[in-house]
C-alpha cells in the first residue's frame, strides 16, 4: 500500500509545485491526481474510479482555490458540498484511509469558504492545514507566483507541512452513516459511434471519443438516477472542443460551457446545484457563441472525450439537506462544545499572560459555527 494520494487541483501538479516537492520527499509513496480549474467535488469522481481508498494509507484533498468562484457561481452551495463529502467520509470510515484537508486560499474572500472546510474538518474529525492561518507571517508577494500558484519556495513549506500532518496522531473518522448512494454510470461503446480511445496523465485513465458531427445527442435511461457530473479530456485551444452541453429533460434545461484553453482532464458539475435534480438526462452538443479562448483554431476536434458521467440516487441538495436535518442536534451540539472548548483555552492563555504582564486583547465573538453547517 502506498503512503499517499493526493487529489489536488493545479498546485499539485505545475511545475514546482507542492506536489512535485512530496514526489521527491517520499519516493515510490505518492500519486498525483491533480486536476486543473476544477472544485473540490472532483475528488469524488477519483476516489469512486480509482479506488483511491482502498489503495492508500492517506489521501490529501486540496481545496478552495477554485470552489470559491464556484460559490459565487452558486454552482456550489454548503448542502451540496456537505452532501458529497457525507459521502465520502463514510466511505473513508469504513476503510481506514484517512483524509487530510489542505486549505488554500489566494484572497481575503474565500476566507468564508475556508472557514466552512474547517469546520467541516472539525466535525468529522479529519485533519486540516488551514494555509493562510498556519503561514499568517509571511508576506502576499513572497506566496505567490500568479494569481491562483503559490511561490516555489512556499510550495516547498507546504509540502513539509503535509508531511508534519502525516506523522502526526493518529484519528478516527466521526460516524455519521448516511447511506443513499453516489455511484458512476461509465461510458463505454454503447455510447460512441467512434471507438477510438485515447489514455492520458491522469494515471493512464482512459477516455472514449464521442464524434458530435455524428452523434448529436446522448440519451440516458431513467434507472440511471440524477445526473451530477462529468469527467472529460480537453485537448485545450490546440484541438479542443468548444461546444455547450445542454441538459435537459422534460422539466428542466442547463447548459455547461465547456470553453478551456487547458490540455488535462477536467469535472464539471452538471445540474448537481438544482434542488430538485435532473433524472433521465438528454445530452445534446451545442457550438458555443463565445469563447474564453483568445483564438479557436479554424478546424474543430469534433470528438468529445469523455471518461465517465457521475449520478445520484438522490439530488444532491436534497441530500445535503436531508442529512442536515437528520444529524442537526448532533452537529450543533458538536460545534457547540468546540466553540466552548475555544473560549476555555482563550481564558486560559489570557490567565497564563497576565501572570506575566503581557496583554492580551480578544473581541468576544458571536459564534456562526452551526451557520457554516
Amino acid at each position: 500500500m502506498k503512503k499517499i494520494a493526493v487529489i489536488g487541483t493545479s498546485n499539485s501538479i505545475i511545475k514546482e509545485g507542492y506536489g512535485q516537492f512530496l514526489l521527491e520527499l517520499l519516493p515510490g509513496q505518492v500519486d498525483i491526481f491533480g486536476l486543473g480549474a476544477c472544485s473540490s467535488i472532483n475528488a469524488v469522481f477519483l476516489l469512486l474510479l480509482r479506488e483511491i481508498i482502498d489503495k492508500y494509507e492517506f489521501v490529501l484533498f486540496d481545496f478552495c482555490i477554485n470552489d470559491y468562484s464556484y460559490w459565487r457561481q452558486k454552482r456550489l452551495s454548503k448542502h451540496l458540498i456537505l452532501a458529497y463529502w457525507a459521502f465520502i467520509f463514510e466511505r473513508l470510515r469504513k476503510s481506514g484511509t484517512v483524509p487530510i484537508f489542505l486549505l488554500l486560499t489566494v484572497s481575503s474572500g474565500n476566507r468564508k469558504m475556508v472557514d466552512f472546510y474547517v469546520n467541516m474538518a472539525r466535525l468529522f474529525d479529519v485533519a486540516y492545514i488551514d494555509v493562510s492561518r498556519r503561514f499568517s507571517g509571511i508576506q502576499r508577494e513572497e506566496l505567490f507566483r500568479d494569481h491562483a500558484h503559490y511561490s516555489r519556495e512556499f510550495q516547498q513549506k507546504i509540502a513539509d507541512a503535509i508531511l508534519e500532518s502525516i506523522a502526526g496522531p493518529s484519528r478516527t473518522l466521526r460516524n455519521f452513516p448516511f447511506g443513499e448512494d453516489i455511484r458512476c454510470y461509465l461510458s463505454n461503446a454503447k455510447l460512441c459511434d467512434n471507438q477510438k480511445r485515447i489514455k492520458t496523465s491522469l494515471v493512464e485513465m482512459e477516455c472514449y471519443a464521442i464524434d458530435t458531427q455524428k452523434q448529436k445527442h446522448i440519451v440516458f435511461p431513467q434507472d440511471a438516477g440524477y445526473i451530477s457530473g462529468i469527467l472529460f479530456w480537453s485537448d485545450g485551444p490546440e484541438g479542443g472542443v468548444y461546444d455547450l452541453l445542454d441538459i435537459h429533460n422534460e422539466t428542466n434545461r442547463v447548459q455547461e460551457d465547456l470553453n478551456l484553453e487547458f490540455r488535462g482532464f477536467f469535472v464539471r458539475e452538471l445540474a448537481a446545484s438544482l434542488p430538485e435534480g435532473l433524472k433521465a438526462p438528454v445530452i445534446s452538443f451545442q457550438q458555443a457563441v463565445t469563447s474564453h479562448v483568445d483564438s479557436i483554431p479554424p478546424k474543430r476536434n469534433p470528438l468529445f472525450y469523455v471518461n465517465s458521467f457521475l449520478f445520484c440516487t438522490v439530488p444532491p441538495v436534497a441530500w445535503g439537506k436531508a442529512f442536515y436535518q437528520r444529524h442537526k442536534a448532533v452537529l450543533k451540539e458538536s460545534f457547540r462544545q468546540r466553540v466552548q472548548h475555544g473560549v476555555f483555552l482563550l481564558r486560559m492563555l489570557a490567565h497564563k499572560a497576565a501572570g506575566t504582564g503581557i496583554r492580551i486583547r480578544h473581541a468576544r465573538q458571536k459564534s456562526t459555527a452551526c451557520k457554516e453547517c
